[in-house]
């Protein structure tokens, strides 16, 4: 009851907020609203070739949605859901399904306001299902992706600030360090959950906040005028209430036992071999082979539980790097081509770190098949080892000695259209948890619509 009595809350918090700010001082013209509608009932626009080339799933709302754009509020809604089963290996053989919905709204206050270089962002999250991993095959590197915190979240209020050409961004309010640290859409491209988001061996002891949760915390980010080099800097609160279910979101308090995070990354954005081509209208095409890499560690201030004492560590550290690189253009100025990535993870303290080494690395190659342009092909491979302390621990309790566990993964994206997506999925599990249960083979689909 708790449970959904919540859900209701943020519902109507969330709805009361969107009231209140489309219908203030700047409100959208009503006058003009109907007539776009008219206009779009005139022009039938609403065909089915009209509806399925479209950007979003439930269309332009006959012309509402671009006036609410126009005027600086935009709502979003999109789903995913991980159908996934293991036919052999694992504790068990079976089958689950898990969904993520997420909606919210980004205001543009400069348009609303007048507030030049400001907007804020309001997110909530919605999840349900089985986990594959936990009830069947008992790994550590979740089989679906949008499996955590299944329930309701508000996951962010944030208000950020750009300046400068917006070479300088300010951002701060409930948000996950996992939001603009140590992340990548890269990662977003598996349905392996060892990196999407965020490498799962950065966030084991929660001192690295990650979606669907949120902290209070900020940012600041610097990107140079030519965008090839940036850095950032943040300070967020470090809790062990950041996941609960039942508070959704909705605990902001600030507790003596709660810690902080301290964060730093340098990112650098080279375009290798560019080019640059004028056509016979004047419009130029640039092309080249565009890469990211980046570094970054944090420092958190907080007492964390250790495997084998029953004193808490009162600090925790991790260093990380990223790199993904094009390295073949398949049309000029496009992104149809190969591109290989690859990453490394280090949190070394034994004592506290669940993981305190992980690799990955893989490539993806976009628009492989002629006529299919927006289809992505992917391959990866993760490997995690667990800590020694952990292993001490596992013994001590008559389990088994826990060393690494490896994931490979292969996909292939069939981008359908703008807002929808299948993607079939195969991952193979290498010792589940790192422990002598059965390596398990993992089928399934993801299939996502941005609404």
């Amino acid at each position: 009851m708790g449970s959904k009595n919540g859900r209701l809350l943020l519902l109507a918090s969330i709805g009361l907020l969107a009231r209140e700010t489309v219908f203030a001082d700047t409100a959208v013209d009503c006058t003009a609203t109907d007539k776009v509608v008219a206009e779009h009932v005139a022009n039938s626009d609403y065909t089915f070739d009209g509806w399925w080339h479209g950007d979003r799933a439930l269309g332009d709302w006959f012309g509402v949605r671009t006036t609410l754009e126009d005027n600086g509020v935009d709502f979003f809604l999109s789903t995913e859901s991980d159908t996934a089963g293991n036919p052999t290996g694992g504790r068990s053989q079976g089958l689950t399904y898990v969904n993520s919905i997420e909606f919210g709204m980004k205001l543009d206050m400069q348009k609303l306001t007048g507030w030049q270089g400001g907007s804020i962002l309001i997110r909530a999250v919605d999840r349900n299902g089985d986990n594959l991993s936990e009830k069947y095959i008992g790994n550590f590197f979740t089989a679906q992706q949008v499996f955590g915190s299944q329930a309701l979240m508000l996951q962010s209020i944030a208000v950020e600030q750009k300046l400068f050409s917006d070479s300088l961004s300010l951002k701060a309010g409930r948000v996950a360090m996992g939001d603009d640290f140590a992340t990548s859409p890269i990662y977003g491209l598996y349905m392996s959950n060892s990196v999407d988001g965020t490498p799962k061996s950065l966030t084991t002891t929660s001192a690295f906040s990650c979606y669907p949760g949120s902290v209070w915390g900020g940012r600041v980010r610097y990107t140079d005028l030519d965008k090839q080099w940036n850095a950032s800097f943040g300070v967020y609160q470090a809790d062990d209430r950041i996941y609960i279910r039942n508070k959704h979101g909705l605990d902001f308090s600030i507790r003596g036992q709660d810690g902080v995070t301290m964060i730093a990354q340098v990112g650098w954005t080279p375009t290798f071999a560019r080019s640059e081509t004028k056509a016979a209208n004047g419009q130029i095409t640039v092309s080249g082979l565009q890469g990211h890499y980046w570094m970054g560690g944090y420092i958190a201030l907080w007492d964390i539980p250790q495997f084998t004492s029953t004193e808490t560590y009162d600090t925790s550290y991790a260093l990380y790097w990223h790199a993904d690189q094009m390295i073949y253009q398949a049309e000029p100025g496009t992104d149809k081509g190969l591109s290989i990535w690859a990453l490394f993870d280090l949190a070394p303290q034994q004592n506290v770190s669940l993981m305190p080494y992980q690799v990955a690395g893989g490539l993806f190659y976009k628009g492989l098949i002629p006529s299919r342009d927006k289809d992505i092909v992917m391959v990866g491979a993760s490997c995690g080892w667990f800590s020694r302390d952990y292993a001490q621990q596992q013994i001590a309790a008559g389990q088994d000695d826990p060393s690494s566990e490896k994931v490979f993964e292969i996909g292939y994206r069939v981008q359908l259209n703008k807002f929808f997506f299948i993607q079939p999925n195969v991952q193979y599990i290498f010792d589940p948890y790192g422990t002598s249960t059965p390596d398990a083979l993992v089928l399934g689909a993801r299939v996502a619509l941005v609404y």
